[in-house]
């Protein structure tokens, strides 16, 4: 199971939501691309980014840091938030980013999605953020009524290899993550799994792997040093 710490961007710093609530933010640190080079560092090999402002806006807001980013480490690289458009992924992975999420358009715009899928193949993975196992789309702000369920059969028939599955009631809240949630779409579903959302302990982290799922987002664990990162990747 790959271990993949989270960097979430706000107006270009380092912040943590609760619940995808955007009035609930702490700010952690200024500098994103130190982060993400004390992250590889300490051995991570992929990393995940989420343009919070683009999530909220519908579009790109925090390029140029993702970019430099980009230029600054040489882990696998995922971003999220506001990719909505053919071109703003082709633009992402033109830059040298590793896979692209597609969360909002993957449930509103199916034929976009199935024509990315056909052009990039496994560099698309699908975003779906869950409340109560209804997806969220428009950075979580609006509820599609669309059962997980209905969402997964959907995704498969498209031919999507990866989701990262989160769930917006756990995020960071770090209470813990929703194991059930993970065993039952490992049930449900053949496509790769990356669980996001209240990561907190290690012992979460072994039952994860324990489902053999794809990998599993650390995000405000390890701000909070809830979790080290070396010791994680270490188990």
């Amino acid at each position: 199971m790959n271990i993949i710490p989270a960097i979430d961007l706000q107006s270009g710093r380092c912040i943590r939501l609760t619940q995808g609530d955007f009035g609930q933010q702490k700010v952690y640190d200024v500098d994103p691309v130190a982060i993400a080079k004390r992250y590889e560092s300490e051995g991570a090999h992929y990393l995940h980014i989420v343009d919070l402002d683009g999530a909220k806006e519908g579009q790109p807001m925090n390029v140029h840091v993702i970019q430099n980013i980009r230029q600054a480490v040489s882990m696998f690289i995922e971003v999220g938030g506001g990719i909505r458009t053919i071109e703003t992924a082709a633009m992402y992975l033109s830059m040298g980013i590793d896979r692209v999420i597609i969360g909002t358009s993957a449930i509103e715009d199916e034929k976009m999605l199935a024509s990315l899928i056909n052009q990039y193949h496994d560099r698309i993975a699908v975003g779906l953020d869950v409340d109560r196992q209804h997806v969220m789309v428009r950075g979580w702000m609006k509820d599609t009524k669309v059962h997980l369920d209905t969402v997964l059969s959907k995704l498969e028939t498209i031919g999507v290899e990866t989701i990262i599955c989160t769930d917006i009631q756990k995020d960071g809240m770090l209470e813990g993550t929703n194991l059930e949630l993970y065993r039952q779409l490992k049930e449900k579903t053949k496509m790769n799994i990356i669980a996001s959302g209240g990561v907190t302990s290690m012992n979460e982290i072994k039952e994860l792997r324990a489902l053999n799922l794809e990998g599993a987002i650390i995000g405000k664990a390890l701000y909070e040093n809830r979790l080290t990162l070396k010791e994680v990747i270490a188990c």
